[in-house]
């Protein structure tokens, strides 16, 4: 049984969850009267508009009356009121009535409800009326997104709360007496990490959108391909370049690479937030996943040095629990601020807060550490072909490590904002649907990693995970509309909490021999190497997808693709049982 945590450690949990708990009671109170508020204005905000339109329609017609002619004898009045209702889709109807109220022109459909009536005046005398209907249907979207918007904002504020409270209590309370590894400076570590990570997501939901659109007429690739090509690029630059920025990190010092890091991260959302063609924005992009690169493998040689062997898990849980509430915030917010303000504003945020991270990450401490961990070589060539070589070790990989990334990376980074917008919906839409996967994970994962703690087979868990991640690409099929992208990332994120729980354990078991004989260092140092190049194949296989299908068939594809991979993956674990 393990021990309570000392006094102070609790005081610190009951003080954060209080302090969370009158947070998410005021935001609550917030939420609902803003949401009334917002209902109550509505509708006489739009009818003083729609009122406004049938004035413009009436004046227009009247000056064609002063030219002699009658209301019946109006030529392209049907066509004029079509585009008055495509620029102002909140009009379920509009009509021509003459005098005695009979029906000339009209555009939509009578919905029953009361419109506004504008009268047509000519010399002085009405001999008409223009007649507007507010579409009640148009009310309920706009009051849905509303909803949806102000629960996205209370999630988001929750997590940030949470963030800063984590932050500062940890600081001000210090280690407990007698407390071995260094809980300050990794209190100290988490504003920075979190900060610089929400950057990077807080573009994710209108990145490939804003690609396509600096795409150059006329291109040899096509727009599909080179949305996709700037998550390529930062994520093959994040892949590639880990292993020697680790060796880096730990020549130089974790502290002063994180702090580069993050200036290149802000150098790369401002270069990103101005570029004016394709191509250096995929150049921007690029310096972003260096910039990424240097600051993870830094955040992860902090976490080495300032804690012992017994306190490491822990460590690594608030690493990663600071990545995962950047996931859950990002796309939401970058989301809403490239619907009402733009893609440049989303990627002029992004260079903010990696500018906060910057100085955020002055607080560290200058020395490495009184628990520094040695420097280990990175693994050699000789050593990824010796672990290439295992069956085994492919088993778990090519089958199951690199399906998992490919179908993360090629649906949710790429496919969801593609989708969303060739549907016509806004980059809120797609930022919600990627705080649904996070969050999602966020709620599996520690469960998934009780049962893998309890003895649940472990290629069982790997192998359902990674087919339930599939299950919301065949939603496609079924319907179209933004709600199947909702599906997708819920069942998105299941299937990967499912399977990344499990899928470390699986490969130390089918590694064993490896590991005793060489050490974790090559055996994970290929699979974390073939994860990061199954992120950067993602979004250009969802592309080539997209570009043959269209992106709702790509959802499709991806699913099937990784769908048999799973199915391979069990079916093998299955005979290696027997």
């Amino acid at each position: 049984m393990s021990p309570a945590p000392p006094e102070p450690q609790r005081l610190q949990s009951r003080l954060v969850a209080t302090i969370l708990a009158a947070v998410m009671l005021g935001m609550l109170g917030v939420t609902w009267a803003t949401q009334h508020a917002f209902q109550d204005l509505l509708r006489p905000e739009l009818q003083r508009k729609a009122g406004v339109v049938g004035g413009s329609v009436g004046e227009l017609v009247g000056k064609a009356l002063d030219h002699g002619l009658a209301l019946p004898e109006l030529a392209g009045v049907p066509a004029h009121l079509d585009a008055v209702r495509r620029e102002h889709r909140e009009l379920a109807w509009i009509a021509l009535r003459d005098d005695a109220g009979a029906l000339l022109f009209s555009s939509g459909r009578d919905e029953g409800a009361r419109g506004v009536a504008v009268p047509v005046v000519q010399q002085g005398r009405t001999v008409g009326v223009v007649e507007t209907q507010v579409s009640d249907e148009w009310i309920r979207r706009i009051l849905r997104e509303a909803a949806l918007d102000l629960g996205v904002v209370f999630v988001v504020a929750i997590f940030l709360t949470r963030e800063l409270l984590h932050t500062f209590v940890g600081v001000g309370t210090g280690a407990p007496a007698g407390a071995a590894d260094g809980a300050p400076v990794l209190a100290r570590l988490r504003l920075p990490l979190f900060l610089f990570m929400l950057a990077e997501e807080s573009t994710r939901a209108f990145l490939p959108g804003y690609a396509k659109a600096l795409a150059p007429a006329g291109s040899a690739l096509s727009p599909d391909l080179l949305a996709a090509l700037p998550i390529v690029v930062f994520m093959l630059v994040v892949a590639l370049g880990q292993p020697v920025l680790a060796t880096w990190s730990e020549r130089a010092g974790a502290r002063r690479i994180l702090l580069r890091g993050a200036l290149l991260g802000v150098a790369g959302s401002t270069g990103a937030a101005l570029a004016t063609h394709v191509g250096a924005f995929i150049a921007w992009r690029g310096l972003c996943g260096l910039g990424y690169g240097m600051v993870f493998v830094a955040g992860q040689g902090l976490v080495l040095q300032h804690t012992t062997a017994a306190g490491r898990t822990r460590g690594f849980a608030l690493f990663v629990g600071a990545i995962m509430a950047a996931a859950v915030c990002g796309p939401p917010i970058g989301g809403m601020l490239a619907e009402h303000v733009g893609p440049r504003a989303g990627f002029a945020l992004a260079a903010a807060l990696a500018a906060a991270a910057w100085l955020a990450a002055h607080g560290l401490p200058r020395d490495a550490g009184a628990h520094a961990t040695p420097a280990s070589p990175a693994p050699a060539a000789r050593d990824y072909a010796r672990v290439f070589a295992q069956g085994r070790f492919l088993w778990v990989t090519a089958l199951a490590a690199v399906p998992a990334k490919l179908i993360l990376a090629g649906s949710v980074f790429y496919l969801v904002p593609v989708y969303v917008a060739a549907a016509g919906a806004s980059p809120s839409v797609a930022g919600r649907a990627m705080m649904l996967y996070a969050v999602t994970l966020v709620l599996v994962l520690p469960r998934a990693t009780h049962w893998v703690e309890r003895g649940v087979p472990l290629a069982r868990m790997v192998g359902a995970g990674l087919c339930v991640s599939t299950l919301g690409g065949f939603a496609l099929l079924a319907g179209d509309g933004v709600l199947p992208v909702y599906l997708v990332t819920v069942l998105l994120g299941l299937g990967q909490g499912l399977s990344i729980a499990a899928q470390s354990s699986l490969l130390s078991q089918v590694c064993a021999s490896e590991i005793a004989a060489h050490g974790s260092g090559p055996a994970f140092g290929a699979y974390r190497l073939l994860e990061r190049l199954g992120n950067a194949s993602g979004p250009i296989v969802a592309g080539a997808f997209a570009l043959l299908a269209g992106p709702a068939s790509a959802f499709v594809a991806m699913a099937a693709l990784v769908l048999a991979c799973g199915l391979s993956f069990l079916l093998l674990a299955r005979r290696a049982a027997r």
